[in-house]
């Protein structure tokens, strides 16, 4: 589970959520009763594809986006619908790629997703990233050692790379209308562990030294003051955005940031561990109400005030 959106308030006190199941090596859904607490496991719903999950994520309407190869698919649960919203087997330019990591706006508008070459026995590169806005897909060469990308609302496309000869990553970030570029360098406070909202991108920034969590405004310029410090750190853990709120996932609890006042709201001591494959990575549901998490084989919803 991992700082995408595995649950999703459905209105008044029922809420849903999702996990990859070994046993079945699929999705299994639970209904959940807010006020009561209690949770009734619904299978697979309507939904025919397997994997681990790692990926899927709940919109505002209660679809799922999820990766299937080489297409990004939007799949209804409930009803079956099933859309593809881009496949890159039509191209010719990416023959034998698949995609991973993707990543949508608030709006449902725009949605990125990395662009990896399959290779025999190995991993695969990752080689670029594609934007598809409005209909309309985009295509972004890796310069460097790709890392991943997220689209910031509809307007831009923030590329974490290494460039060659380089150690640390850049954000690479790109105005999708105008196709303005503008570099955020490592050394002058580029995001590693980051998320986005809807015209800014938080997470943390490790130089210069001390290692800071803070934020971008993407309609401002990018220069070293512009920076948003929020909290001094080193290995923060993870952030999740979801309606216009930052939830913190650190090693030893759940928080709420407020990014224009600083404010920090502990939320809940939640036990998990600091290896990467025990630490907590929660996420908000597309409202920003809910926070989902896993901790010792458990999954936990917590609602937020």
């Amino acid at each position: 589970m991992s700082y995408w959106a595995n649950a999703f308030a459905s209105g008044g006190s029922t809420a849903w959520v999702f996990a990859g199941s070994l046993a079945s090596g699929g999705p299994i859904f639970w209904e959940v009763d807010l006020r009561t607490r209690r949770s009734i496991p619904r299978g697979p719903l309507a939904v025919s594809y397997h994997g681990e999950t790692e990926g899927w994520y709940w919109d505002a309407a209660g679809a799922i986006y999820l990766i299937d190869g080489p297409r990004f698919r939007r799949v209804d649960p409930f009803t079956g619908s099933d859309q593809i919203l881009y496949d890159l087997s039509t191209d010719p330019r990416f023959d034998n790629c698949v995609l991973w990591q993707p990543h949508s706006s608030p709006s449902g508008r725009t949605h990125s997703a990395t662009v990896q070459r399959r290779v025999p026995d190995g991993p695969y590169p990752n080689i670029g990233t594609v934007v598809f806005h409005d209909g309309v897909l985009d295509y972004f060469e890796a310069h460097g050692l790709l890392d991943e990308s997220t689209v910031v609302g509809d307007d831009w496309v923030c590329i974490r790379e290494t460039p060659e000869g380089q150690k640390g990553e850049d954000n690479r970030v790109i105005h999708l209308r105008t196709r303005e570029t503008r570099l955020i360098k490592d050394a002058e406070r580029a995001l590693g562990h980051s998320d986005a909202g809807t015209d800014w991108m938080v997470g943390e920034a490790d130089k210069p030294d001390p290692g800071q969590c803070g934020w971008w405004d993407l309609t401002q310029p990018l220069t070293p003051g512009r920076f948003h410090p929020l909290f001094d750190t080193l290995n923060m853990g993870y952030v999740s955005v979801r309606g216009d709120r930052i939830l913190h996932s650190s090693d030893l609890e759940l928080r709420l940031i407020d990014r224009l006042s600083g404010t920090i709201t502990p939320l809940y001591a939640h036990g998990g561990g600091t290896a990467y494959d025990d630490r907590v990575k929660a996420n908000l549901d597309p409202s920003g109400t809910l926070a989902c998490y896993m901790s010792g084989g458990q999954i936990y919803l917590l609602p937020l005030p």
